[in-house]
């Protein structure tokens, strides 16, 4: 299938139109070079054929590309675990779990994003992290708050800090031990939270209000990226952002941030606006980040692409970060044409695995989602005119009417890809073809991420049931492992968090569960 490029002038504006898949052609990076960065980044990539077909696998070290984020601290930090969105927790995994605690109930006032805001929902992914002899598990929810919870006891080691709207995203602890969380909110702000006090105190925040040419809705879904001392950062309000933090601490001992804009790139341009009849090009997917490059995707479809070498540039004292787009220049940009809620995922050799869904868009935009299909393996480094990035791609369908699509976020384990979708199917894809191995029947509405731990996959679905499924041997249709249903048979929306021995997740019946054997 062909491919679209459009090349702009950093500020949103088409200023060419063609069949290549690259940013400015005037811009020597536009041609698709792939830069190998010194070991400051562990997430580089390798050469096409050179990774293992057997990673990502169960062995996951921290500083590799398939580990951890962080490397001084045990946790799950963010969602996913990791910048490319493939590190899925620590075992053993339970055996027969049950209801450890729960906590709750949690809901919410009057809301302008959500009617019933009860619980939590997608992503919802909490961060897992060790800190001072404890396990602390952090997660925004439905009732306004971020909850700082002990895991062993549900027990709060902080009162919630209070937003003023629903916490729909996935929190994000420090991947460098600063007692900092982070995260965005349906009342418009994203926002950094220090629980080193007596009460988790914001220290800064971004106001999609008040931050220049807002386009679609003020809400921070997106889940960011930290590293180098800098934040990767999608908006609803359709730009990209990347931060300096420059955190440290003051004379009490107290962590401090002074955060500055370095890039404010506008996710959309004028010909896709055309293309779509919509100005509904939110970023709500969470950036992907590998080596020097960046990646993220809208509501229009438009997969980009960034050249952030510069962050991983160690600046000298008193020597200002780069920033404006030139320092920053777009280098992939493809049009898959479906709303990509679902965050880009990264394998090892630099391909990308893209999930979207359907939404009210013009013909052009409609007959494009179509052929492009809902799951796609995307190679960046394909940008020259009439190179088409597309590797593979699927389609998913729909069990019953209304939207069809992925709001899920790919999950990679060895040689497969599993994807849930809004159809009510969980597919086992083989990553190399697109090809589906076998394909379980879940509940419609699936827009649980699936995680897995010692060789067993593990996802929620609408009626409350938590699934896990041996898929230690990747090439047979997987035998169950068990199943447990949370007596309210509320929607597992939330993305589970698997942390040595225990699994945590909020439902949509307004309580966050801990299961694990007694």
């Amino acid at each position: 299938m062909g491919s679209l490029t459009q090349s702009t002038d950093g500020n949103g504006a088409d200023t060419t139109e063609g069949s290549g898949g690259s940013g400015d052609d005037s811009d020597p990076e536009s041609g698709g070079t792939w830069i190998t960065m010194p070991a400051l980044s562990p997430d580089t990539t390798v050469a096409p054929g050179q990774g293992r077909a057997d990673e990502p696998g169960d062995a996951r070290v921290a500083g590799t590309f398939y580990g951890p984020i962080q490397t001084t601290f045990e946790g799950i930090t963010m969602f996913r675990g990791n910048a490319s969105r493939t590190y899925y927790g620590q075992g053993p995994v339970p055996k027969n779990p049950d209801i450890l605690w729960k906590f709750g109930p949690m809901q919410g006032g009057k809301s302008e994003a959500l009617a019933y805001p009860i619980g939590t929902g997608w992503t919802g992914q909490p961060c897992v992290f060790e800190r001072d002899g404890k396990t602390w598990v952090v997660f925004g929810a439905y009732d306004f708050k971020i909850h700082f919870l002990d895991g062993a006891t549900g027990e709060e080691l902080l009162p919630a800090f209070k937003g003023g709207d629903i916490f729909k995203g996935s929190a994000v602890a420090d991947p460098d031990g600063y007692p900092l969380i982070f995260m965005g909110c349906a009342d418009d702000k994203w926002r950094i939270i220090a629980f080193d006090r007596d009460e988790p105190t914001e220290l800064f925040h971004l106001d999609s209000n008040e931050l220049p040419r807002r386009l679609w809705y003020g809400d921070w879904d997106s889940s960011v990226v930290i590293r180098n001392d800098y934040a990767f950062l999608g908006g609803e309000n359709s730009h990209f952002y990347i931060l300096k933090l420059n955190r440290g601490y003051d004379a009490g001992g107290k962590v401090t941030v002074d955060p500055k804009i370095v890039l404010d790139h506008p996710g959309w341009t004028a010909s896709l606006l055309d293309k779509l009849g919509s100005k509904d090009v939110s970023i709500e997917n969470s950036p992907c980040l590998v080596g020097d490059r960046v990646y993220f995707s809208n509501g229009g479809g438009l997969v980009q692409g960034l050249d952030v070498s510069a962050t991983l540039k160690e600046l000298g004292d008193g020597e200002a970060p780069a920033t404006g787009q030139e320092s920053y220049p777009k280098v992939f940009h493809f049009w898959t044409a479906g709303d990509t809620d679902a965050s880009i995922v990264a394998d090892e050799e630099g391909y990308l695995y893209v999930c979207q869904h359907s939404d009210k868009r013009s013909a052009v935009a409609t007959e494009r989602y179509k052929e492009m299909g809902q799951i796609i393996k995307l190679d960046p480094r394909k940008t020259g005119e009439g190179e088409d990035p597309v590797v593979w791609s699927q389609k998913t369908t729909k069990l019953s009417g209304g939207e069809s699509g992925v709001w899920a976020t790919a999950c990679l384990y060895k040689d497969m890809v599993y994807v849930p979708t809004h159809g009510g199917a969980l597919l086992g894809l083989d990553r190399a073809t697109g090809e589906i191995v076998w394909q379980k029947t879940l509940t419609e509405h699936a827009w649980a991420s699936c995680v897995v731990v010692d060789g067993t996959l593990i996802v929620g679905d609408t009626y409350g049931v938590l699934h896990a499924w041996d898929v230690s041997n990747t090439r047979i249709d997987p035998p169950t492992v068990w199943e447990f249903k949370v007596p309210s048979g509320g929607a597992l929306e939330s993305t589970p968090a698997v942390w040595k021995g225990k699994i945590f997740v909020g439902c949509r019946d307004g309580y966050f569960y801990c299961f694990g054997d007694r």
